[in-house]
């Protein structure tokens, strides 16, 4: 039996790599063409996170971690923002190590999350906190709601000017382009990362000359970006 085998075996070998090989000529043989193309989409982000910390030491004292968070949460509801669903407490602490060094008053804070969904708003919120002495708020991160319909989009937005270019040159050619028979799919990339890694993402603040926000002025954020990138190979005649 193991002779019988071995006399096959170099057999099957041969026979698989003339199949493999044979395909593969039959891809080479073919006429095509091999397009290549990229689609940008741009869109606003509509999920933005704030970090908001409230610390007795900002108003020398003055104000009690308390009230600071009484301020704080009725500044959000005058802006009609559900602080029960996008208003997060991150963490709290206060500095006992440093009152039992430097026997000094115990200064406390606390940190939330906010979660507002326009750059506008963004710029009300901190117009709002500032009017009541809450100024220490920055950007922790932006992102999409609809990030995946974005990618789709974009993708399919590149395989459509794949194919227009395709035609346009075997048009010129007095060919036709028959199928796509290869695409190469590359990953969507978006700048998202670059917002995560910045800790004051791409924004800019429109003030007026008293340094204060004025009812219409507000935040922009540079917009986020999806980049695709797609090589088709086209079968022609």
């Amino acid at each position: 039996m193991k002779n019988v085998l071995r006399k096959f075996i170099p057999v099957f070998v041969i026979l698989f790599t003339l199949g493999a090989h044979s395909q593969s000529k039959n891809f080479i043989d073919q006429n095509y063409l091999e397009t290549t193309a990229k689609a940008e989409k741009f869109v606003n982000p509509d999920i933005i996170k704030l970090n908001i910390i409230l610390k007795e030491e900002d108003t020398k004292g003055k104000t009690s971690i308390e009230n600071l968070e009484k301020k704080l949460k009725n500044s959000l509801k005058k802006l009609n923002i559900n602080i029960s669903k996008n208003l997060v407490l991150s963490n709290a602490n206060s500095n006992f190590k440093d009152y039992f060094l430097r026997k000094t008053d115990v200064q406390k804070g606390k940190y939330y999350i906010l979660t507002v969904n326009s750059a506008f708003l963004v710029g009300e919120v901190v117009r709002e906190l500032e009017s009541n002495n809450i100024s220490n708020v920055s950007i922790k991160e932006v992102d999409y709601s609809k990030k995946e319909e974005a990618q789709l989009e974009v993708k399919l937005e590149a395989v459509k000017k794949a194919k227009f270019n395709a035609e346009k040159i075997t048009d010129a050619l007095d060919q036709k382009v028959i199928k796509a028979i290869h695409i190469s799919d590359n990953n969507v990339y978006s700048n998202y990362n670059n917002y995560r890694k910045s800790n004051a993402p791409q924004m800019e603040m429109r003030l007026d000359e008293s340094e204060g926000f004025t009812k219409n002025d507000g935040v922009k954020f540079k917009k986020l970006k999806y980049t695709a990138s797609v090589s088709v190979k086209f079968a022609i005649e």
